[in-house]
Parts: C-alpha cells; sequence; structure tokens
C-alpha cells in the first residue's frame, strides 16, 4: 500500500501523530528511532512510495573505514 505524500513528508518528523498500519498497529515510532540512529551515524534514511505498488524504505550508512576518519 503507498502512501500519501502527506504521510511521507511526516515519517521522519517528531512529533507527528503516528498512523495505523494495514493490519491496524500503530506505526511511527520505529522510524523515528530508525532515523535518529541512521543520522547519528552519519548516514541517510528515506522511503519510495508508489501508488499500487507500495512503499520501500532504504538507508546508507558510511564505510567503517569513513565512521573511523570522521572521530
Amino acid at each position: 500500500m503507498a502512501m500519501t505524500e502527506g504521510a511521507v513528508q511526516k515519517l521522519f518528523k517528531p512529533g507527528t501523530s503516528s498512523s495505523r498500519g494495514t493490519a491496524n498497529e500503530c506505526t511511527g515510532l520505529g522510524l523515528l528511532l530508525c532515523y535518529e540512529f541512521v543520522k547519528k551515524h552519519g548516514g541517510r534514511i528515506w522511503v519510495e512510495s508508489q501508488p499500487g505498488k507500495g512503499s520501500s524504505f532504504r538507508f546508507t550508512l558510511p564505510a567503517a573505514s569513513d565512521a573511523v576518519d570522521a572521530e
């Protein structure tokens, strides 16, 4: 199930309310934790969502040698 552009914009913002997933579960807190972890380690996280196709969550982290150099 794809998300609206408005929902995508709210995903990684603290203070926005959670939504309900496809099985009526709460969503949101886990994504904020992932966002904070990835950012703290110098990475990037994002979502790609297409109507009729669903959503993909992706992230990148720097290579271990890059992380050591940054300290």
